[in-house]
């Protein structure tokens, strides 16, 4: 899962992983993204540390209490 605030970043980090064969979910704040974390499997988050409505460490711990990560 890509989370970022920044759409092309966002992007090509989508694209690069797709054409790796990886599965992506992309989601722009914080709130989307633990949203995803609770409803999809994830083995992996890339996380911006500057979204909009939260920061990629708050959101880390967060995600890690409420599932396997």
């Amino acid at each position: 899962m890509i989370v970022d605030g920044d759409s092309l970043t966002a992007k090509l980090m989508c694209f690069a992983l797709e054409d790796a064969g990886f599965e992506v979910a992309v989601a722009m704040c914080g709130e989307d993204a633990f949203d995803l974390v609770l409803t999809r499997e994830t083995s992996l988050l890339i996380l911006d540390i500057n979204l909009p409505d939260t920061d990629g460490f708050a959101l880390l711990s967060e995600s890690v209490s409420y599932t396997h990560l």
